[in-house]
């Protein structure tokens, strides 16, 4: 790695898709692409800044992340595993309006907690 670079904190803007038509949003009327990040490729980077750097913060948002959970919740516990020790979110909070799935998700988010 490049010893003239203090990177502390890595970034990912999860999906371009969002449920929701907020005013104040960056993203506007811009259509979207409805897909995801790579999160093995995400994870991979991960693995590799926190080998090269002291990272102390990784923040996923983007639209709305968690109408892919499963890519967050990767990325998250690769750095709770690397020992990142700030992992944030941004949400609007209304992923989903299936209860049986705000629930699901909430729990794996709980089971990759008390996993490490």
């Amino acid at each position: 790695m490049n010893r003239h670079i203090d990177l502390n904190r890595i970034e990912f803007v999860v999906t371009d898709a969002c449920n929701g038509r907020c005013k104040h949003c960056s993203n506007g009327e811009r259509p979207s692409s409805g897909e995801s990040i790579d999160a093995d490729a995400a994870v991979a980077v991960v693995k590799r800044l926190a080998v090269g750097f002291a990272v102390d913060s990784v923040m996923t948002f983007g639209s709305e992340p968690l109408l892919y959970p499963e890519t967050v919740c990767m990325i998250h516990a690769t750095a709770c595993d690397c020992g990142i020790p700030k992992r944030q979110l941004i949400t609007n909070g209304y992923f989903s309006k299936d209860e049986y799935r705000i629930n699901e998700v909430v729990q794996r988010q709980q089971n990759d907690k008390k996993a490490r």
